[in-house]
């Protein structure tokens, strides 16, 4: 096991809520944290992708276990990550997952899975998709998902098991951990889905053959970086994008 991933097994230790036990996290309960991606936020095309996927592929509780910060509310970094959503949000406004969060409430922070996440509540919230003029209205695909995917009714409805971080935890912290987990598969181990501890895995190392280039990149590169490659690989346009996806009908090209 790699520095980095003994770095994250002692970050997690030292300030998780409850040691080697996982909570239940709603997805509308949730908020990208200011440090992703090296303060960089979240990628919307990513964040659609999954959702397409999710809606038509099913949802698979394979996924990475996530982590969050339950933050508390008036706090400082609740404050910071909400100004940013609130900045991305009024960009995208017509395609951006909506959130009911407000500087009073209690809230989850999250550091991993966070486009999983904002998947999840676009697809509670029937969100327009940037891909609503390839194939019809995607809001009507995921009311359809909902309906046979009882996994998927499940996640949406009960949330998923995470490793909660106390509201405390520091800034420079999460970005690390934020760092830590996106590098899990080239550092070899993954989070233990029932106790949500670091655990060492060959396969994991070995499973960083399989993924797909665009899978690969997507663990490494900042929100910009990331929506660069994702409308080269989805075929949507950067002027589409520049404008919030306002009105637009993007062609979709997989």
């Amino acid at each position: 096991m790699d520095a980095l991933t003994e770095t994250l097994r002692r970050d997690l230790a030292l300030h998780r809520e409850h040691p080697s036990a996982l909570t239940f996290v709603k997805p509308r309960e949730t908020i990208p944290d200011f440090s992703n991606r090296a303060m960089t936020g979240i990628s919307l095309e990513h964040a659609h992708g999954v959702a397409r996927r999710v809606a038509a592929s099913g949802f698979a509780p394979t996924h990475d276990v996530p982590v969050v910060v339950r933050e508390r509310p008036h706090s400082a970094t609740l404050a910071m990550s909400l100004m940013k959503w609130r900045e991305f949000a009024t960009h995208f406004h017509d395609v951006a997952p909506p959130t009911t969060l407000g500087v009073s409430d209690e809230a989850f922070a999250t550091l991993g899975s966070s486009h999983l996440f904002a998947a999840l509540r676009m697809i509670e919230s029937g969100t327009k998709s940037v891909f609503d003029g390839e194939k019809g209205d995607a809001r009507v695909m995921y009311a359809h998902a909902m309906e046979r995917d009882e996994k998927l009714r499940d996640a949406i409805a009960n949330g998923l098991p995470s490793v909660v971080l106390r509201w405390d935890t520091p800034t420079e912290v999460r970005a690390r951990i934020s760092r830590a987990l996106n590098a899990a598969d080239a550092s070899g181990f993954y989070l233990d889905r029932l106790t949500g501890d670091v655990v060492a895995s060959d396969e994991a190392s070995a499973n960083v053959v399989g993924l797909s280039v665009f899978d690969a990149l997507s663990r490494t590169l900042d929100s910009e970086e990331l929506s660069s490659l994702a409308r080269i690989k989805y075929g949507l346009s950067l002027e589409e994008s520049q404008s919030g996806y306002a009105g637009s009908t993007p062609r979709a090209r997989l």
